[in-house]
């Protein structure tokens, strides 16, 4: 709208100007204010253009729970897997210790056993260290699986009100920032600290379906 408004004026200004000029000045005096009006005009619309780039907006073809990647695991029973994002780790609900190793285009590399860290149905990860609870029972194996060697054991408080850890997420967020970890068996849901220590109690938390 700005460059028509200023294209008028320009116009109108010309148009002005050339009748003052025929009754006042000879023909080549005229061509050369009429020329620079034509200047003027030029530079006001030149001035008038946007000095940004355009661009396009690519949208992302991915969306949520779009499916990005896949590999298939050395057997069914391979429930729980986690990363570190170097290697994807892979353990068997029903198997004596047995983890195997993939890079992270899925490729298998290697398997071993650490026989104290058996039956683990489900892995976390906080960026240092693997955690599972073997049996899913009361205890939580925190795991260099880099050294292939179990580091620590957390147990669960009584208080947590769970019966054990069929389920295991770490949460960085939890105990002030400090880190913890949600789990339970099956429909349980509690939250514990980084030392074994209650959060929030399964009879604290909402009902879940059963998992």
């Amino acid at each position: 709208m700005r460059v028509f408004t200023k294209l008028g004026i320009a116009f109108l200004l010309t148009v002005f100007a050339t009748g003052m000029l025929w009754a006042q000045h000879s023909a080549s005096e005229i061509a050369a204010k009429q020329q620079t009006l034509l200047q003027v005009t030029e530079n006001l619309l030149v001035a008038d253009e946007s000095p940004m780039e355009s661009s396009k907006v690519v949208n992302a073809t991915d969306a949520q729970w779009d499916v990005l990647g896949s590999f298939s695991a050395q057997a069914a029973s391979c429930q729980a897997v986690a990363t570190d994002g170097e290697n994807f780790y892979m353990t068997y609900w029903n198997g004596a210790g047995l983890f195997d190793k993939f890079d992270m285009d899925g490729i298998y590399i290697e398997s071993f056993t650490i026989s104290s860290a058996a039956a683990i149905r489900d892995f976390a990860y906080d960026g240092a260290y693997f955690y599972g609870a073997p049996s899913g029972g009361m205890s939580i194996a925190q795991l260099d699986l880099a050294n292939q060697t179990v580091v620590s054991t957390i147990t669960i408080s009584s208080t947590a009100g769970v019966t054990g850890s069929r389920h295991l997420s770490y949460d960085p967020d939890l105990d002030g920032g400090n880190g913890g970890f949600w789990l339970g068996q099956w429909a349980e849901l509690a939250a514990i600290d980084m030392a074994g220590n209650t959060i929030y109690s399964n009879s604290e938390t909402p009902t879940v379906e059963s998992c």
